[in-house]
């Protein structure tokens, strides 16, 4: 982490009615009548106190060093729970919370945006400081406009039925996980809107029949939306990650060939290559054939396809129209095996293509690696056979050597 010297304080403000005794439930460990805070209890404690000041520091730094007592000194007089977090101990909640130096000092209310000190380094500054945006007659300033469209059940299929990418939040208001992801969602937001990239939410405790309709059981859930239809969401959850990962989802998972010799470029050798052949955009076959493609970004990486009218494609292949194939990998292909796998079912569904992809996407002996493990080789029985596979110019020899070896041990019968 890139620490700073010198001192930045946060502020969230909102309506505060505190008893002066409050500060803080009990049941957490106090250091000089300041609760100390960590990766296991920090949601807990937001949870139970809605409004909490919490100082990030590094005790062996001169200025926290210096601020420590004086905090201590605040926690007496402020008519609100007073926390901490050592960052040398929690350097990964301090990451979460995008915490980059210190000290930093954060106060949290309800319904507010963090507010950064920016005055004098000492107690009774800051103290002054705070006290005066708590004070019931203090004018808040407006709150900034969301980058995050909030969606009900009423306007939900009409807001996203025309919106080509979007991200959408299923929530719960008491969901402290929905609470920490709030804020990395809304900075993602705000840089995904210029880039036409839409992220909603919907409370599913106000509106459980679209929590129903989609089977979200846990909160939060992210799922991609193109033009209204679902897709699971397999990216990170924080700003920058949701930011990157968004943008890759612009780039259609089914690409589009347009010649003969961009689909030998195409054809891969260790793993299978799926083709479609259309001669229309609008045929039902090439939608269900490009969202099984958004469904299995990670699972099937090389899915393209043909809209052309040229005989030479059609011939080429040896297809007709609305036809789908699974080439087998060059590479693993035994004499035994067929080089490819066609399907010519127009009114097949994305899941029936899926099925698929999974029942002809292993060759009779294939390379199993750490990314295929779990999608390509689950069924059993299944064996496997360890030896060093390098296909490089120098070892190739070698490794089909020994890939024969094993080719002639396996049986062929599921080919006869």
């Amino acid at each position: 982490m890139l620490l700073k010297l010198g001192i930045s304080v946060s502020i969230i403000v909102g309506l505060l009615t505190v008893a002066a005794e409050d500060n803080g439930k009990s049941g957490y460990e106090k250091e000089d009548g300041v609760v100390v805070l960590n990766q296991g209890n920090y949601d807990q404690f937001h949870a139970d106190n809605p409004t909490v000041l919490v100082l990030f520091y590094a005790p062996w730094d001169d200025n926290c060093k210096k601020l420590l007592p004086e905090y201590a000194e605040m926690a007496k007089k402020l008519k609100i729970p007073v926390a901490k977090v050592d960052l040398t101990v929690e350097g990964g909640l301090a990451a979460e919370l995008d915490i980059n130096g210190f000290p930093v000092v954060r106060l949290q209310l309800k319904f507010r945006e963090p507010e950064e000190y920016k005055g004098e380094k000492n107690g009774s500054a800051i103290l002054k400081w705070v006290n005066e945006r708590l004070d019931p007659n203090y004018v808040l300033p407006p709150l900034p406009p969301e980058n995050v469209v909030t969606l009900t059940g009423k306007d939900f299929d009409k807001t996203l039925k025309d919106v080509p990418l979007a991200l959408v939040a299923f929530i719960e208001t008491k969901c402290s996980q929905c609470k920490k992801l709030a804020p990395q969602y809304e900075k993602a937001a705000k840089k995904l809107k210029e880039k036409q990239i839409m992220l909603a939410k919907i409370n599913c405790a106000e509106n459980k029949n679209i929590a129903e309709r989609y089977h979200v059981t846990s909160y939060p859930s992210l799922k991609v939306m193109r033009y209204g239809k679902p897709f699971n969401y397999e990216g990170p959850r924080y700003a920058d990650g949701i930011v990157d990962h968004m943008q890759e989802l612009t780039i259609p998972a089914a690409k589009q060939l347009q010649d003969l010799k961009n689909s030998e470029m195409f054809i891969l050798e260790k793993d299978i290559t799926i083709l479609g052949f259309f001669s229309k955009q609008d045929s039902p076959l090439l939608e269900a054939l490009k969202e099984a493609a958004e469904m299995s970004r990670k699972e099937f990486q090389w899915i393209g396809y043909f809209v052309t009218k040229d005989p030479k494609v059609f011939n080429h292949f040896d297809v007709s129209p609305n036809t789908i194939i699974v080439l087998s990998p060059k590479l693993y292909l035994s004499e035994n095996e067929p080089k490819r796998h066609l399907l010519r079912q127009e009114s097949a569904k994305p899941e029936e293509l899926l099925e698929f992809f999974r029942e002809y996407c292993r060759p009779l002996v294939g390379q199993l690696t750490y990314t295929n493990l779990k999608s390509r080789y689950t069924k059993r029985p299944l064996v496997v056979v360890y030896y060093n596979v390098d296909f490089s110019l120098d070892y190739r020899e070698g490794t089909k050597y020994w890939w024969k070896k094993v080719k002639a041990k396996t049986s062929v019968s599921r080919f006869s």
